[in-house]
């Protein structure tokens, strides 16, 4: 015969053989198999109602890492705050801005006025090749709305620019200047 006593788990509701008192409902606890009696609640807690526990690491008063479990809510929470991407929305049309892509709405002009801002370096190389090989070269490269796209927003930047000498030739301010 060993020293090592067996030890099963079973979940609390179920009374055992020799009516050890009943636990309260969803608690899982140590019993032992021969005699019924209760040893310990289980070290591992009580899992959701999808079988499933969570843990965070915290730094405790001796600045040590501490496993801390935490409610389905407050890791839902967590992984809202530190996981999930959440994009901005561009003011006028109301749609998301994913940076790293193109916008998702084709036709809209604001959305791709901000991926034309927000794409600097994309904007320098695309008006090089443009400068070389003209409208066919961009067409082969990035398709027709693409294209289309980025001539409005060059035209709009060109436009811009001629208003902006125009009002310096004339000697209008708007006020921010020393």
């Amino acid at each position: 015969m060993s020293d090592v006593e067996t030890v099963t788990l079973i979940p609390a509701e179920i009374k055992t053989e020799t009516g050890a008192e009943a636990i309260a409902a969803n608690e899982y606890t140590l019993i032992e198999e021969k005699t019924g009696e209760i040893i310990k609640k289980h070290p591992e807690g009580k899992p959701d109602r999808y079988g499933l526990r969570y843990f965070k690491q915290i730094k405790n008063e001796k600045g040590e890492d501490e496993e801390v479990e935490i409610t389905r809510g407050e890791f839902k929470k967590d992984r809202k705050l530190h996981v999930t991407l959440q994009f901005n929305r561009i003011p006028r049309c109301q749609h998301k801005f994913v940076p790293g892509a193109e916008p998702r709405h084709r036709n809209c002009e604001m959305c791709w006025f901000t991926f034309f801002q927000a794409h600097g370096e994309l904007i320098q190389a695309l008006d090089e090749l443009f400068a070389k090989h003209g409208k066919a070269g961009l067409l082969q490269v990035r398709g027709p709305k693409f294209v289309k796209n980025f001539l409005k927003f060059m035209s709009t930047l060109a436009a811009w620019k001629q208003q902006v000498e125009a009002a310096k030739g004339a000697g209008v301010t708007n006020g921010n200047e020393i």
